[in-house]
């Protein structure tokens, strides 16, 4: 495809049959595919991240060469490689891709080794880890490539937290927080910015909490904010859509708590400690110092978040005088 050449008149030589191979959406290396990728092994990832793009196919001879050579990919930057990894991910055809070139997402992150044909043993679950990774990543938005890297690494974890009881079924906890714990070495071992690790962390942790009201709104949004709040709540959508069918109603509830985490917003509810109706220097002027006072604000950030306690200052400081002043 990258052979076609045109001049100035609009006249174009095409040497190396790209227009039929665009036609036929095939990707197909110039001649002999080992030569190829040995001249330049980032090749290999842009060969797939095209066919991920644009819903090609890999020629046969191309495709034996990308599977025999992926190990080439050890001589190319984590950049470079990982620039390919994020337009490959956010491609329409990301789901046929990331399955048939397992071999080569394994290459470059061996970590995911252990999650390809992992049968999870759950009434909750149809596909492997690994599919059910490649299909969560399919129902989050092609524009959003940080919510599509955080999907990627969101169940990393499972085969190493797994634990099947005495009917065989499996159970995988503490999956999220060793995930995250994994993510974060492994994206910065990529060269991923400090902002995508920050979302895809906090959002992989969390990935499997229970939020089914609005004291759990409020304390999603207390913990990681409203915008990461909406983000999480579509991300849990992904992952169900990637789940047996009756899984599928849940996303209605999320649906809802979304609803209410913009009721909050549209009214300035309480929803974190910059929210509160007291600060530090209320604090302080009860006579609270040092760490005392940010446990202070915490828990009466708590009791508000809980409906114990309104949000009104002089009820506050009522309630503070009574805890920590004797």
């Amino acid at each position: 495809m990258n052979a076609i050449a045109m001049d100035r008149h609009g006249n174009t030589a095409d040497p190396f049959g790209g227009k039929n191979d665009i036609g036929n959406g095939i990707i197909r290396c110039v001649g002999d595919p080992e030569k190829r990728f040995t001249e330049d092994a980032l090749r290999i990832m842009r060969a797939v991240r095209f066919a991920s793009q644009l819903g090609f196919n890999i020629e046969k001879n191309t495709a034996e060469a990308v599977h025999a050579m992926k190990g080439r990919l050890k001589n190319i930057s984590m950049e470079r490689i990982r620039s390919e990894l994020d337009k490959l991910i956010c491609g329409k055809n990301c789901v046929q891709v990331l399955l048939e070139y397992s071999d080569v997402i394994t290459e470059i992150i061996p970590e995911f080794e252990p999650s390809i044909g992992f049968d999870q043993h759950s009434p909750y679950h149809k596909y492997d880890v690994w599919e059910h990774t490649v299909r969560a990543i399919s129902y989050a938005p092609e524009s959003n490539v940080k919510m599509r890297t955080a999907l990627l690494f969101h169940d990393i974890a499972k085969p190493a937290c797994a634990k099947f009881d005495e009917n065989g079924r499996g159970h995988f906890k503490k999956h999220p927080v060793v995930g995250a714990e994994m993510a974060q070495d492994i994206m910065k071992r990529m060269k991923y910015d400090g902002e995508t690790i920050s979302y895809a962390v906090m959002l992989i942790a969390r990935h499997s909490k229970k939020v089914f009201d609005n004291i759990a709104v409020k304390k999603m949004m207390a913990d990681i904010g409203d915008d990461l709040f909406f983000e999480l709540m579509e991300l849990k959508k992904c992952d169900n859509l990637a789940k047996n069918d009756f899984v599928f109603s849940e996303n209605e509830l999320f649906d809802q708590l979304m609803d209410e985490g913009r009721r909050l917003i549209e009214n300035n509810e309480c929803r974190g400690l910059r929210h509160l109706a007291i600060n530090g220097r209320d604090m302080t002027s009860l006579g609270l110092q040092g760490k005392d006072i940010g446990n202070a604000l915490n828990e009466l950030l708590q009791l508000v978040l809980e409906n114990k306690l309104s949000n009104i200052k002089d009820d506050l400081i009522n309630y503070a005088k009574q805890r920590w002043i004797s």
